[in-house]
Formats: structure tokens, sequence, C-alpha cells
């Protein structure tokens, strides 16, 4: 077919992916203007190089790498497999490089579009355009390309997820009338509304946050590829920098890490609010994840202020709302100074694959010396352990003994669920209050009242007998 590629009447065709054979007929114009043959051989070369656009994404990237930037925290090593937190029953073989789901199904994999289609459920162009994405894909028609060999990740997985630039989500923007015209605004009302009353999260920590710019809200938005032959932007086309594929104009929480030692932010972590649902008999968890090319070793972190030079200890979380959870759980047990994070720093890893965050963090502050793990429940001991020996390893590269206290959840799977049910009970606490002082103020206005009665009876003159 190659030959057919350099027909005359093929010059200047589009042959985008995927795109719909009427649509693709009227964007090239053929209806009409080509014999027969000549539109069987153009479909045929159209065909072909879908086919091997699909080949080429499939080796651009395994599935082992595919889950560990599209799951994020969601996936975890465990021997030679990933797991996921959302659904125990799938296996992952690292060295395989397949999936299995020992429930549901049965579905099986061996690449990324496989992993979606047959496990996700997402429908195949979806599951193509989010590929894309993770990968940074870019097609190479007529590429003459081998078989990727599969490899093993970094253990643990490196912090930077893929080749390319780290770009963060746009903050949400929403119109507002202003002096009688409409401007549009930065808005941050349902992260707000998400995290203060469906999450317990402290107000002023919340508030604070934002006005420092670590946390803001986000909406899906798309920087579309361009065109080179017109110029302009694929309509309707996947874009070429998606940071993550988030549900469309669902609200989502970005929670962005701390400087390098460039300088630079290079870490985002995004969590859609949406809420879990069911689809053929699983549940879906809501997205949450890195940004594509972040780096882990700058993590979200709740650094201890004022003075950050005297806080010698930091409490580690599996995700950056068990951080926030940790830190109005602080707040509210009293802490000295009543701010929430003064005399601890709280710090998430965004998972429990790499300690990349933790390690990054001791080397910048020495002055630590106490660490808490406060991980969730369902953290199995071999992560622990793997911790333990790198803070170990580091107290001895550094020169610092540190103190290691393991914390787990009393209640529930993590500490946003500690805290939910510690407000649920301050909450029950407050209304059987209320309702008993609001008794003793029925019984105190009863007794008055009889009070006030009697003493009537007894000022009132007697009837004298006639």
């Amino acid at each position: 077919m190659a030959e057919v590629a350099k027909q005359d009447y093929m010059k200047g065709v589009d042959f985008m992916p995927f795109m719909d054979l009427k649509e693709f007929r009227q964007l090239n114009n053929i209806n009409g203007r080509l014999s027969d043959k000549e539109n069987a051989e153009m479909l045929a070369e159209y065909a072909r190089q879908q086919n091997e656009y699909v080949e080429q994404l499939k080796q651009s990237i395994s599935l082992v790498d595919f889950i560990n930037i599209y799951e994020g925290s969601n996936a975890y090593k465990k021997g030679n497999y990933l797991q996921l937190h959302s659904d125990p029953s799938v296996m992952i073989n690292i060295n395989q490089n397949s999936m299995k789901d020992f429930g549901g199904d049965g579905a099986f994999a061996f690449d990324p579009i496989n992993y979606l289609t047959q496990y996700k459920k997402t429908p195949f162009p979806e599951a193509i355009e989010i590929v894309e994405s993770v990968a940074n894909f870019t097609y190479i028609p007529n590429k003459e390309y081998t078989p990727r060999e599969q490899h093993k990740p970094q253990d643990p997985p490196a912090g930077r997820a893929g080749k390319g630039e780290f770009i963060r989500p746009p903050q949400a923007r929403k119109q507002v009338m202003e002096n009688g015209k409409l401007v549009e605004k930065p808005t941050n009302a349902a992260i707000i509304k998400y995290l203060i009353e469906d999450r317990k999260i402290d107000q002023e920590i919340v508030l604070d946050l934002i006005h420092k710019g670590k946390i803001y809200e986000t909406h899906d938005k798309i920087v579309a590829k361009i065109n080179p032959q017109t110029g302009k932007p694929f309509e309707p086309r996947q874009p070429e920098i998606v940071p993550l594929k988030i549900p469309p104009k669902q609200p989502s929480i970005v929670f962005l890490g701390e400087l390098n030692k460039d300088g630079k932010i290079t870490y985002a972590g995004v969590r859609s609010l949406d809420a879990p649902y069911e689809k053929n008999g699983k549940t879906i968890s809501p997205f949450r994840g890195d940004v594509l090319n972040s780096d882990k070793s700058y993590n979200f972190t709740l650094m201890a202020n004022p003075p950050q030079g005297q806080a010698t200890a930091v409490s580690i979380f599996e995700a950056p709302i068990d951080a926030l959870s940790g830190a109005t759980l602080a707040k509210m047990q009293g802490d000295p100074n009543n701010t929430a994070y003064s005399s601890v720093h709280f710090l998430s890893l965004s998972g429990v694959a790499s300690s990349k965050a933790l390690t990054t963090f001791l080397a910048q502050n020495p002055q630590v010396t106490t660490i808490n793990i406060c991980l969730d429940n369902d953290v199995g001991n071999a992560v622990i352990d793997r911790i333990n020996k790198e803070i170990k390893q580091m107290g001895e590269k550094l020169g610092v003994k540190y103190t290691v206290k393991l914390k787990t959840p009393k209640i529930g799977k993590d500490f946003n669920d500690v805290l939910k049910h510690k407000v649920e009970q301050l909450e029950k606490q407050s209304e059987q209050s209320k309702n008993l002082q609001q008794k003793n103020t029925a019984i105190h206005a009863k007794q008055s009242l009889q009070n006030n009665k009697a003493q009537q009876r007894k000022a009132k003159p007697k009837n004298k007998e006639r």
C-alpha cells in the first residue's frame, strides 16, 4: 500500500485516525471525485493507517507503565505485581506485563487499550484518547518500527511520569457581573464546599491553602493539537497535551507540590469531586492521580509555620486529603499556637509505591528527627518495612537518628474516616448538649411559671365573709 499512498489523488489527504468514514469522505471531498478503483484504494489506505496507528500506540507505552501513571496512587506494588486499592481482585504481573481480573468477568490484557476496553469497559475511541494523552503519543505515518521490548519499571516507580513538560491544570473561572460588565474571575466554590462539608477539613486550613495557591479548582481544559496543513486546531480531535483525563464539566481539586531546587513547582495531584458509581457490577472510584510529568520528590506538603525551623516532626500520609485530615485533627486536639500546622509538618506521598517525597523532604529539613507514619489501614507490612529501611538509610546518610512512630487509623480505612467520625461524634454531643439545655430551659420556665402562680395566689386578698 506504500505505492498507493504516493498517488496524486492522495496528496494532501488527511488520514486523521478514527474519523467516521462519512466524515472522512466529506473532509477530503472524495464523493464524486474519484473512480471506483481510486475510491477503494483510498479507503484501503485509510484502514491500513488506522491499524498502523493502533499498533504504534500500543507500543508507545507498556501496560505496567501506563497503569502506574493512569491509576496514580490507586496502584501499589506487591511483590512482582501491581494491585489496585479500588479492586483487589486485579493483578498486574510486572514481569509478564499482563493484567488479570480474578473477579468480575475475568478480563485479561497485555496492553493499555485492552486494559481500558476489557477491564474498565471504556469505549474504544475514548480508550484511544486516554492512551494518547498518557503516553504523550505522536503518530508517524508509514513508520518502520520493531516491537517494543517490555521492561520492568524502576522500583519504586520513577516520580516523573513519562517524558515531556510538566503543565499545571488551569484554574477554574466563572463569569460574574462587575460594574455592569461580564468578567471572568477564578472560582474555588466547589472545592471549598467539598473539603469543608463532605471531607470535614477545617475551614481555616482550606482558605489558607487557597490563599497561598497550594490548592485550587480546575475543570476540563484542552490544549488543541494543531493541524500542520491548516494551522488550525483539529475539530473534533484529541488534544496534544492533556495533563489528566478529567470528567467533562466536573470540578476537581489540584494539590500543588513544594518548590524544587530550581525554585519551580513540578508536582500537581488532581482529585475529581464526583461520587463513586456502579458500572458493570463494580464500584468505580472518583478519578485521582498525578498530572503528567509530575515529580513526586516535591510533593504536596503543609509546612509547619511559624516558625518552620522549630518543627522537628513530620507526619506522612498516603494522599493529600489524608494530610489535610491529619492537620485538622491536630488542630482539634489543641495545637499550642492554635494553628493547624505550627509544630508538625504534614506530607503526602501520593501513593505508597514511592517514598521519594519523604527522602527529599528529610534531606531538605535536617532539623526533623521524628517521623509519624500515618498510612491507610490496608497498607501491607512490606510497604512499612520498606519505608523504615529508607528512613534508616537516610539517617545514616545525614547523620540523624530518627524516632519513627507508626500511627494507624483506629476507625475506617484512613485518617479522613477518623476525622469524619470525630466530627460526627462532636456534632452528636453538641446536639445532645443543645437538647439538654433546651430541656433544662423548659423545666426552669415551667418551674418559674408555677412559682409565679403560687405567689399570685398568696398575694390575692381573701373575700370578707358577709
